[in-house]
């Protein structure tokens, strides 16, 4: 995990919303969707929204199984399941 140093934001008001600016030392792309969520301390927790490819019509062609592949000669006690 990469540490940035501690920054502090203000927090500013965007038409009915208010916002936190996030400085450019934080990867993002633009379009992320992230969770957000408050813990009970106050903290503010963003977690990255990952799509789901095994229920996304993208992918529904894909056969995510992958073909046996041959290795080669074994090498020690290996145990097969003939």
């Amino acid at each position: 995990m990469r540490k940035l140093n501690n920054r502090i934001v203000k927090v500013i008001k965007n038409g009915k919303q208010m916002t936190l600016p996030v400085t450019d030392e934080i990867k993002l792309n633009l379009g992320d969707q992230y969770y957000v969520s408050q813990l009970d301390n106050g903290e503010i927790v963003f977690t990255p929204l990952y799509q789901d490819i095994f229920s996304s019509p993208e992918f529904a062609d894909l056969d995510f199984s992958q073909a046996e592949m041959d290795f080669g000669k074994f090498m020690g006690e290996e145990k097969l399941d003939d």
